[in-house]
């Protein structure tokens, strides 16, 4: 019996880990995606902008995709879909 509860305590665990993992790798590829996005757009209009404004760009711009999706209730769909792109 304590075999067993160990055992699923720590399959538990494992799972929380992966959950984790998953969802800061989405966040990280969608905010790389909308960077990548930003960069290409300040490219092609031929404006100088620094690397550090496009940074901050992107990161006001992720958070705020994510905060529209949570208050939806569409957080893990939008980052799942917006990482695929």
């Amino acid at each position: 019996m304590i075999i067993g509860f160990i055992l699923s305590a720590f399959i538990g665990i494992e799972i929380c880990s992966f959950s984790t993992k998953n969802i800061i790798r989405l966040q990280k590829n969608m905010h790389f995606q909308i960077y990548t996005h930003l960069r290409s757009q300040a490219e092609i209009k031929g404006n100088e902008v620094s690397n550090s404004e496009i940074l901050s760009r992107a990161q006001w711009q992720h958070q705020n995709d994510l905060r529209q999706a949570d208050k939806q209730g569409k957080l893990m769909n939008f980052l799942k879909g917006e990482a695929m792109l």
